[in-house]
């Protein structure tokens, strides 16, 4: 008889998954798997994001609260990127 997948287990699972292709179907299944996923992606994001690293660093620096972007304004950095809420707080997986 099949039972549901604990999130314990599924998360003991995700632990030897590291094909970036799979982890990504992952996030498309529904919201458990999304929010046991992501950590996994953005504990090492330029490993599974090859190519998108402007991408990323865009996303990490929406995520900065109003005294970090002032930090980076005061030290010359004029970065143009609106805030958006997000889902996760992807500064706390890296």
């Amino acid at each position: 008889m099949f039972s549901k997948l604990t999130e314990d287990c599924f998360d003991e699972i995700i632990q030897y998954i590291n094909d970036k292709n799979t982890l990504y179907s992952f996030l498309l299944v529904n919201r458990l798997f999304c929010r046991k996923v992501t950590p996994k992606l953005w504990s090492e994001p330029f490993a599974f994001l090859e190519h998108s690293s402007p991408v990323l660093i865009r996303t990490y620096i929406s995520c900065f609260s109003d005294k970090e972007r002032d930090s980076l304004y005061n030290y010359g950095l004029k970065i143009k990127i609106k805030y958006k809420p997000s889902l996760f707080s992807y500064p706390s997986f890296l």
